[in-house]
């Protein structure tokens, strides 16, 4: 019913049918059953989750405006990890939510430049092109290390005392 590929194959399920000849519930049974295995089931509740916020949005009589770049940036961060790890039915929902369906997210170099990540100690690595961390998670990363300790020592020095020159003036003597 599920090809190997995780797509539903209709003719698998006709074929069963012709040679059970399955009744009527049967064959809607099987059918949800192999929706539900090949993900169609998830891919339907997302579309109209977007299709009814959209028409929500539409309904409302103030316009929203775009996004500030801050907000944008850190739009663009969480869902350029989104899409890295293949969260689809979280991003279908996000985007929309913040306002950026129509928006084509910020690019990575474009988040930092935004957020002046190029002044902090760890812009070399967030614009490596070889480091393929996530820009969120090299963020984090670099943050829960701990910070260097700083020594400070102070030493402190006092004028000589005159009685203690003269007493040693006389020693010498």
């Amino acid at each position: 019913m599920v090809s190997k590929r995780g797509k539903f194959d209709v003719e698998s399920v006709l074929k069963k049918n012709e040679d059970e000849s399955l009744t009527q519930e049967e064959l809607r049974g099987l059918l949800y059953k192999n929706f539900l295995s090949s993900g169609i089931t998830d891919s339907l509740k997302s579309h109209l989750r977007i299709q009814l916020v959209e028409v929500l949005r539409n309904h409302s009589q103030k316009k929203k405006e775009p996004p500030f770049l801050l907000t944008r940036a850190i739009n663009s961060i969480i869902i350029l990890y989104l899409q890295n790890h293949s969260y689809s039915y979280t991003l279908s929902v996000f985007m929309p939510e913040c306002g950026m369906s129509n928006t084509e997210p910020l690019s990575k170099e474009d988040v930092i430049t935004v957020l002046q990540l190029t002044k902090l100690p760890i812009a070399d690595r967030l614009s490596d092109p070889d480091n393929e961390e996530d820009l969120i998670w090299t963020i984090f990363k670099e943050l829960s290390k701990p910070a260097p300790r700083k020594v400070e020592k102070e030493i402190q020095t006092d004028k000589p005392d005159e009685s203690i020159t003269k007493k040693l003036q006389g020693v010498e003597e």
